[in-house]
Formats: C-alpha cells, sequence, structure tokens
C-alpha cells in the first residue's frame, strides 16, 4: 500500500470519524450541555496532571538519551520534548521526525538509536496496558468470557510478548552488499536489544510506567466526578486502559475520531451514554494542545529573557 493511498484511507477515516461524532451530538444535545457541571478546579487539577504526566515521559526517555550522550541535559530535552508533542498535534509522526531529527543534528544522536527505544516504549506501554486490563475485563465482562474469546485475548497477549524475541533471533547478514535498509533496520534492531540488556534502567523504566498509569486513572476520575457520573473504580480502570491503549497504537495519524468512537463504545457498554466518552477523550485533546501551547511559550520567553540578560552581561564585560 502507498503512502499516498494511506492518506487517502486516513483521511477518509478522519472525516466519516468526525461526521459521526457531529451527527450523534447533533441528535443528543443535551449531553453537550454536561460540560456545564465542570468548575475551573476540575480544569486546573487536570492541567496539573497533565503536566506531571509529560515531566514524567520526558524524564523516562531522557533515561535512554543520556546514556548515548553525556552532552545533553534534561532541560534541552524537555523543550525538545514539549515542542515535539506541540507538532505531533498537526503533523502525523511530526513529533518522532522533530525530536530525532534535532537530536541527531545538535547532539549527534543516532536516528536509528531513537526509533529504537520509541518501539521499545510503545511495545512495553502497550503490554503493560493489555496486562493490566486483562483481570478487569475477566471481571466487568465475565459471562462474555467464551472460551473462544479467552483464546483470542491469550493469541494478543502472546503476540505482544513474544514480538521482541522474534524479531532478536533474526540474524544479520555477513554480506556486506546488504541493502541499506536493511542495515539500519538492524541498526534500530541492536537499539531496542539494548534497552532490555540494562535491567536496572528498564526496571525504572517499569516503574514510571506504572506511576503514569496511576496518574492516568486519576485524570478520568477527575472527568466522571466533574460530570457528576458515578463510576466503579473497575470501570474507571478499564476506561483509562482503553483511553491509553487508543493513545499508544496509533492507526490513523493522532488517533483523532477513534480515539473518541472507541472511548464512547467503553463508556456505552458501562452502561453510560456514549457521549460521555467522547466528550472526556476530546477535552483531554484540548487540553493538552492548550497547554503545550502554553508551555512552548514559556519556553520561549525564558529564552529570550536569559538570551537578553546573557548579551547585556557580556556587552558589560
Amino acid at each position: 500500500m502507498t503512502q499516498k493511498i494511506k492518506s487517502v484511507l486516513s483521511a477518509a477515516f478522519f472525516v466519516l470519524s468526525i461526521v459521526l461524532i457531529i451527527v450523534y451530538f447533533k441528535r443528543h444535545q443535551d449531553e453537550l450541555f454536561l460540560i456545564s457541571h465542570w468548575h475551573s478546579y476540575h480544569l486546573l487539577a487536570l492541567l496539573g496532571i497533565i503536566f506531571i504526566f509529560d515531566v514524567l515521559s520526558a524524564f523516562k526517555s531522557y533515561l535512554i538519551i543520556r546514556d548515548h550522550s553525556r552532552l545533553i541535559r534534561f532541560s534541552a530535552w524537555f523543550k525538545i520534548f514539549y515542542t515535539g508533542k506541540f507538532v505531533g498535534f498537526f503533523i502525523s509522526q511530526g513529533g518522532t521526525i522533530y525530536r530525532s531529527s534535532i537530536l541527531k543534528s545538535k547532539f549527534g544522536f543516532p536516528v536509528s538509536s531513537f526509533i529504537g527505544f520509541m518501539i521499545f516504549f510503545t511495545w512495553l506501554d502497550a503490554v503493560m496496558i493489555i496486562l493490566t486490563m486483562l483481570p478487569l475485563i475477566f471481571f466487568c465482562f465475565k459471562p462474555m468470557m467464551t472460551d473462544h474469546v479467552i483464546v483470542y485475548l491469550m493469541a494478543v497477549v502472546g503476540i505482544f510478548l513474544f514480538i521482541p524475541i522474534i524479531f532478536f533471533r533474526i540474524r544479520q547478514s555477513e554480506n556486506k552488499k546488504s541493502s541499506p535498509i536493511i542495515n539500519y533496520s538492524f541498526r534500530i534492531r541492536d537499539s531496542l536489544k539494548a534497552q532490555f540488556q540494562d535491567q536496572p534502567r528498564f526496571w525504572k523504566i517499569v516503574a514510571i510506567n506504572f506511576c503514569l498509569l496511576v496518574l492516568s486513572i486519576v485524570q478520568i476520575a477527575i472527568c466522571f466526578t466533574a460530570f457528576s457520573i458515578q463510576v466503579s473504580w473497575m470501570g474507571i480502570g478499564i476506561f483509562t486502559l482503553v483511553f491509553l491503549l487508543s493513545r499508544t497504537l496509533n492507526i490513523v495519524p493522532g488517533n483523532v475520531g477513534l480515539a473518541e468512537i472507541l472511548c464512547g463504545t467503553i463508556t456505552k457498554l458501562l452502561s453510560l451514554s456514549w457521549g460521555i466518552g467522547v466528550l472526556i477523550s476530546a477535552i483531554f485533546r484540548i487540553l493538552n494542545l492548550g497547554l503545550s501551547a502554553i508551555v512552548i511559550g514559556i519556553i520561549k520567553m525564558v529564552d529570550r529573557v536569559s538570551g537578553f540578560y546573557r548579551k547585556s552581561r557580556e556587552q558589560r564585560l
């Protein structure tokens, strides 16, 4: 499938998803008015948690980056991380491309190494979410757990768990005339493999992922509370895991529309309205975009002030 066909299909799916959401809320306008239940302290609490979430996510990446280059300070990486996050809202994979190009041009960080640890993060996030989700699914949807469903779920878990093992078993050809693409793929594989070999760092990243999961559950709980809707912690847990998974494995750029539909489907399964899930997903998307713009604006302002102060000091000397 060519890139052009993928782009057309992604655009078509995006438009279809947005049309579906608009049509739904046109018929259920009363659900939109549920936003009026929100107070400023709900938004401030979410913005604060989102910022802490981003700092931990940036630090998680920095654990690997600093081992490749001691020249990169966390403050420098945080600027790159947040700018990449903002770019990713508008360009498919734009955040990854921006971060890898800046790391390569300014710090000589290999692009293959960056891609390797990004694949590692995606795999680890997906595995932790799925393993956490399974017991919740078995408990909440026990009547639906037929033998066939259990087999399918176990197959999905097995595939995710053993993908790295299969990937690592592939040996590189000793033929020096191998395709540059094949050689580059093996450099990515070596970078991915290195993430599993450093056990202390691996478990630090797992611990950070667990903290991020807890923060996400608190965020979702705040959203349901803001809508004045009572949901069990089991239901909040399932919704949170689907919410995170919808943003981990991108099928269309940013999963815009798809993530909202998935979240709406889960709230429907939890005996709530479809629109509540859509609204929660959309609110998070808007808050993340707004916070990214604010943080980048502050970073730019600090850089200008510090640059002006540095220039004034040099002139006095």
